[in-house]
């Protein structure tokens, strides 16, 4: 009689696995010199979480979040706003709920960074925290400010998303309530009609630099 086939794997097997995948394969999303790869690793992370038990996706989440604070290492604060990003992008704001203060704590500090890609993944990431909250969400205006400040960053690309985001908040707040913020000086970003001239003349100053010879946009 033939051989019965091999139990399958225990499920603590592919738990360990996972975590064993998710550490082993995070860092190549900032390491990796191929832009194919980057995509390959993405997209196998986005499986990951949304198919490993809870209690290991938590332990994930914890360790990008534990990685975003850090202050010494901007690779890690790089790396951990990627994934960051990639858990937004697969299962949405709930699983972040818990460390969305945290996250927005250190989330502008990472737009004011002197380390370019770290402020253009930190900028991919307020794109998708904006897309799961109201823009004008007041827990939201140290981020815009820091966004505000990016807007005539060195490098052309991070100048690029922050006028992205900039056009978000515009099309999403109604001028009728950025009037009346301005008037009652709510605590928000576009609180005064002294920022509100700040960000017109940025902005024009930001198409200047753009359309420069020379300018990778031009």
């Amino acid at each position: 009689a033939p051989a019965p086939p091999p139990p399958p794997p225990s499920l603590f097997f592919f738990f360990l696995l996972s975590e064993i995948l998710f550490f082993s394969l995070a860092p190549r999303l900032v390491n990796d010199d191929s832009p194919e790869a980057k995509k390959a690793v993405a997209s196998t992370l986005g499986t990951l979480f949304k198919t490993s038990s809870q209690g290991k996706f938590d332990k994930m989440v914890a360790a990008a979040v534990t990685w975003f604070k850090s202050t010494t290492e901007p690779a890690h604060c790089q790396l951990a706003a990627h994934l960051l990003a990639l858990i937004l992008d697969n299962l949405q704001l709930t699983p972040l709920k818990h460390h969305l203060p945290a996250l927005l704590e250190h989330l502008p500090r990472h737009l004011e960074s002197q380390e370019d890609h770290l402020v253009l993944q930190a900028l991919h990431l307020a794109m998708r925290l904006v897309g799961q909250m109201e823009a004008g969400d007041l827990r939201l205006t140290s981020t815009w400010r820091a966004v505000h400040a990016t807007l005539l960053h060195s490098h052309t690309w991070a100048r690029l998303r922050a006028c992205q985001l900039v056009g978000v908040y515009l099309a999403q707040v109604p001028p009728e309530k950025i009037l009346v913020g301005v008037k009652v000086g709510e605590k928000h970003w576009l609180a005064s009609v002294e920022v509100v001239k700040a960000l017109i003349l940025d902005l024009l100053a930001q198409l200047g630099l753009n359309l420069e010879d020379g300018s990778e946009l031009g």
